[in-house]
């Protein structure tokens, strides 16, 4: 049975110097500006080395689970970590639980402050994420959180992307010596609190000028007070048309794509630097200056979790999926992108087989249509799936809704939609072996992925069957583009609407872009982008729906982004199975993840595909299967998502 690899892959003034002995003393007072947001309170408490222990929560909403957490002092090196075992460490995990940390700095003597901390894993939507925080006082305790307001602030004091900064610390370090501004880090920090000042009095919280990004002992990713407001706002960095990086914040829960506030890094950066004579809202290059809130949304959002609680306990009781099909968090829901209800208790049923456990919900956007004004009625959610050792296994999503009539007052209700299309913004290079450009094949390129689901869900008493016979995809510039069955778990793209499409295997069976029906242009390929699906299910019931673009199509095809083996493949090993690595390429790329590995033979004149999912975001090597038949002319395919969606595909294949 051919696989889906589509549908295996679940849905950014004053140094402090170094030196000095191992024990210091730290004596301060307290410092004002024109926001208490950054405190530094009186303290003659002694600093020892054992003393630098920095805690805190990485967080976008949802805790990050065992992100890895990393640290580079003043002078751009690389700090190393202790362990709990006292091992020297170059990184550490958050809890598995509630995105927490606490690690040691292997330090003989005091650190040259501020220090820059950087966190990396992957969200409650599976998606990889990046994110920043900082240190710049020996004050007790030392805490640095670490969730997208403090990434934020960050990058305003950075003047760019805090990824690009930390990746070559050593070599641009004089730029990290704004974060040991007090002044600065507050008016940077007033900065976001201004623009988002609508959704922290949504979130309870009452006074922002006491709210602390980065220093609040007290912060828990619960869903309540300043939690809250994460979860109901989109904050990323982005590169616009001119290669500048943008600071990008919105409310989550508008139209998908939507962008309410842009400011200008560099900007934010020269205005910082001008002291009191600055404004850092000249950076602000977007009409609207705030961000609009969800409103009532976050009402009831600190009861949430108490849907994942209720599921994870009939899961400890080893649940049936009629248990799971009988339950009042199912009585509401129809259908979530064809998965029926039965198929969800299924589901959950077989995470109670193998006592897998759901991590913290994340919102992912609002499935209303059209989005209400009032609130959001359904969320999206999501959240990661473990296993009993800690590792993510799986990333369950859904719709959920509140009503004050069930125990969970949250219950899955699903978006009742029967299909399943999205619009992926992508970008494929074609490789030799070896990993380098074959000679005569054209450079990366781009386009637009269309994954139109053409099969039901599997289930234990029957294997998948065909669902869905054609869709035909309205592009925003006005083209229509035709899909239809190919025998796969997704549609293919046709050539005619008389003449049934072959399926390849290939990324060209999805892909739209010049010369194929249906132009991509300027307006197809942008963020937010609105898509049209109409979407024959097999029979005579045709569904339509809008799906939006979440991200531009990428522009950047840096050879380093499109993901690569350790070692040069061969013929041999991929004949006769092996074992893939790709730890050197995720190192460069911690805001990507591997999602999964194609196979594509063609023994005996037929295609032949085998699809191996990357289940675990932190995996960086798996066991692959022999090819069938000793093959020796292949195609060796590797896909992987970066923080915005956008999937890189490599293709390996033999002259």
């Amino acid at each position: 049975m051919w696989v889906s690899w589509w549908a295996c892959v679940a849905a950014s003034l004053t140094a402090c110097g170094g030196g000095g002995s191992s024990t210091t003393t730290s004596t301060s007072t307290t410092t004002t500006s024109t926001s208490t947001a950054v405190v530094t309170t009186t303290s003659t408490a002694p600093v020892t080395v054992a003393a630098w222990a920095v805690s805190g929560v990485a967080a976008t909403g949802a805790p990050l689970l065992r992100a890895s957490v990393r640290v580079v002092d003043a002078n751009g090196a690389r700090l190393m970590l202790l362990d709990a075992a006292g091992n020297t460490v170059d990184r550490y995990r958050t809890s598995t639980a509630d995105g927490s940390f606490r690690f040691q700095l292997a330090v003989t003597a005091t650190p040259s402050l501020p220090l820059l901390v950087q966190a990396a894993g992957v969200d409650g939507a599976g998606m990889p994420v990046v994110l920043h925080s900082m240190l710049n006082t020996s004050t007790l305790p030392l805490i640095a959180n670490i969730n997208p307001a403090t990434d934020a602030v960050v990058a305003q004091l950075l003047g760019g992307a805090p990824r690009s900064v930390f990746a070559t610390a050593t070599s641009v370090w004089p730029s990290l010596t704004l974060l040991n501004s007090t002044t600065a880090v507050a008016t940077a920090s007033d900065h976001i609190k201004t623009i988002i000042a609508a959704n922290l009095t949504d979130a309870k919280i009452t006074s922002s000028k006491t709210l602390d990004f980065f220093q609040d002992a007290t912060f828990t990713a619960g869903k309540t007070g300043f939690d809250a407001a994460l979860e109901g706002l989109r904050i990323q960095i982005v590169k616009d048309n001119s290669g500048r990086d943008q600071l990008q914040i919105s409310n989550k829960l508008l139209a998908p794509g939507v962008v309410e506030v842009k400011l200008d890094l560099a900007t934010a950066l020269a205005e910082l630097i001008k002291g009191s004579a600055g404004t850092v809202g000249k950076s602000i290059s977007s009409t609207l200056k705030t961000s609009t809130s969800p409103k009532t949304s976050l009402t009831n959002l600190a009861t949430l979790d108490s849907l994942g609680v209720a599921v994870n306990n009939l899961i400890a009781q080893g649940a049936t999926a009629a248990a799971f099909l009988a339950s009042p968090m199912l009585a509401s829901h129809k259908s979530q992108n064809g998965r029926v209800r039965a198929d969800l208790a299924e589901l959950l049923g077989n995470y109670a087989t193998l006592n897998n456990q759901l991590g913290r919900w994340q919102v992912t956007g609002c499935v209303d249509n059209p989005v209400p004004t009032t609130g959001c009625t359904r969320l999206g959610v999501s959240a990661l799936v473990s296993d009993r050792s800690g590792q993510v296994v799986d990333v369950v999503a859904d719709t959920v809704g509140y009503k004050t009539s069930t125990v969970p007052n949250w219950v899955f209700v699903g978006n009742d939609r029967s299909s399943d299309v999205r619009v992926i913004p992508v970008a494929v290079a074609s490789l030799s072996l070896d990993g380098k450009v074959q000679a005569g094949v054209a450079a990366p390129t781009n386009g637009i992925q269309v994954l139109a689901r053409a099969m039901n869900y599997a289930s234990s008493a029957a294997p998948s069957t065909q669902a869905v016979q054609s869709a035909v995809i309205q592009v925003p510039s006005g083209y229509s583009v035709l899909y239809r069955y190919c025998g796969t778990a997704e549609l293919c793209l046709a050539p005619n609407a008389a003449q049934n499409p072959v399926a390849t295997g290939e990324l060209k069976d999805s892909l739209v872009q010049k010369p194929a029906p249906g132009w991509v242009g300027s307006l197809d390929a942008t963020r937010g982008a609105k898509y049209v699906a109409s979407v024959s299910l097999v029979g005579t019931v045709t569904e339509t729906f809008s799906p939006y673009l979440m991200a531009d199509v990428p522009i950047d095809l840096s050879a380093a982004l499109f993901p690569k083996p350790d070692q040069p493949l061969s013929a041999a090993n991929v004949s006769a199975g092996f074992t893939l690595t790709w730890r050197n390429w995720a190192d460069q790329n911690p805001d990507m993840r591997l999602l999964s590995v194609r196979l594509i033979t063609q023994p005996a004149g037929s295609v032949q595909v085998q699809d191996f999912p990357v289940l675990s975001p932190y995996a960086t090597t798996m066991t692959l299967a022999a090819a069938p038949d000793a093959a020796t002319a292949f195609q060796f395919w590797l896909v992987a998502m970066d923080s915005f969606g956008r999937r890189f595909y490599s293709q390996f294949s033999t002259p």
